[in-house]
């Protein structure tokens, strides 16, 4: 077996190295992140920043990201050479951070986590801890956690929504919730509270989340009127409110087939009003030599 020194500094380097496009990269305790080629053997410095580095990096679409002691996060393009800092925390940065949905996750030393959208520049808090965070966290199940010097792990998942709701029978919070569920069977609709709503729209929030982008929900109020029953469709709402309900320790998916052919029904009465006029409100004196009779029958 053999070894060689490839690149010797003067202070420690604490990072653990990312490798990206054939090139190995490490950071200095002096700031700087180096590019190390094993094709030729050489080295040189590609980022620098203000103060030191312990994060040892990710990678997102085709650019390399560091956190620094000096409280940034610092993108580097290898096809332009070019660098620039993506998010400014209040603290030391020491996590490497992590990738998920197409996002940039880092903790940072004020205790919190930031998120960053390369496709929007703009970065937010997504959770508030008690303490500092060095961990760089993991992605299991589509969700994020990540630990904290407080003691505890935390988890953070984003919710996408079919947020059209169609017609529903009332806006009340428990339609609108149910409705939504049933749309989004994964949803867990008790970490949702309704902060307003409007006949044609609601606007919810996640309890106990940092994000202030709300959510909002679009519907109309079904008058019940010329309505045309969907019979599959009723049924499969029924069983997934009882399979919700009485296994609330479950993932409830879809219903993919229903076959109607051999369905029984008992106690069942739809009853329509053919006509909503009301005879007892004519004035007594209006064609008074005429029997006036109403013949518009209820049909059952």
């Amino acid at each position: 077996m053999q070894q060689k020194l490839l690149l010797k500094q003067k202070k420690q380097i604490w990072s653990s190295g990312i490798v990206f496009n054939n090139k190995v990269f490490f950071i200095s305790f002096y700031h700087n992140v180096y590019e190390y080629d094993p094709a030729t053997g050489q080295q040189k410095i590609v980022l620098r920043a203000t103060e030191s580095i312990r994060s040892s990096g990710v990678v997102l679409n085709s650019k390399l990201y560091f956190g620094s002691l000096d409280h940034n996060v610092y993108e580097y393009d290898p096809a332009t050479g070019q660098q620039k800092v993506a998010i400014t925390t209040n603290n030391e940065i020491k996590s490497s951070g992590v990738v998920f949905n197409n996002k940039l996750y880092f903790g940072s030393d004020d205790h919190n986590v930031y998120e960053y959208d390369p496709a929007t520049e703009q970065q937010k808090i997504i959770i508030k801890t008690n303490w500092w965070i060095d961990s760089s966290g993991v992605i299991f199940n589509n969700k994020l956690y990540i630990g904290s010097g407080d003691g505890d792990v935390y988890e953070y998942s984003e919710y996408y929504l079919n947020s059209n709701l169609g017609k529903i029978s009332n806006n009340s919070d428990n339609v609108i919730l149910s409705e939504l569920n049933y749309l989004n069977p994964d949803l867990d609709i008790s970490q949702l509270e309704i902060i307003n709503k409007t006949k044609n729209s609601a606007i919810l929030k996640i309890k106990n989340n940092l994000n202030k982008n709300n959510i909002r929900i679009h519907y109309s109020i079904d008058n019940g009127q010329n309505k045309i029953i969907n019979l599959n469709e009723l049924i499969k709402k029924a069983l997934f409110f009882k399979f919700r309900d009485e296994n609330s320790n479950l993932k409830f998916k879809e219903i993919n087939y229903i076959d109607t052919n051999n369905l029984n029904f008992s106690n069942t009465e739809i009853t329509k009003q053919e006509n909503s006029f009301l005879w007892s409100n004519v004035p007594k004196n209006v064609c008074s030599d005429k029997e006036i009779t109403n013949k518009t029958p209820n049909i059952k």
